[in-house]
């Protein structure tokens, strides 16, 4: 997935990725949500349990974009 959408970003694709990263979320060791608040805690932290699992590294390249997006 190409996550360089940067200021091209509308609110239609916030929302599919974060979509896409609740889907991806739930087959990871987390019950974080897809708030901002919720990203962030998961960019910090989901590392030491699920850097292994299949799926992690797209699911923090989209909460990393996500996070970007709304700063």
């Amino acid at each position: 997935m190409n996550m360089s959408l940067g200021n091209n970003m509308n609110i239609f694709s916030l929302l599919n990725l974060r979509s896409e990263w609740e889907y991806i979320a739930r087959k990871l060791n987390t019950d974080i949500d897809s708030s901002t608040q919720g990203l962030e805690c998961f960019v910090e932290h989901s590392y030491k349990n699920n850097r292994f699992k299949n799926g992690w590294e797209e699911a923090m390249e989209i909460a990393e974009s996500i996070l970007e997006y709304s700063k």
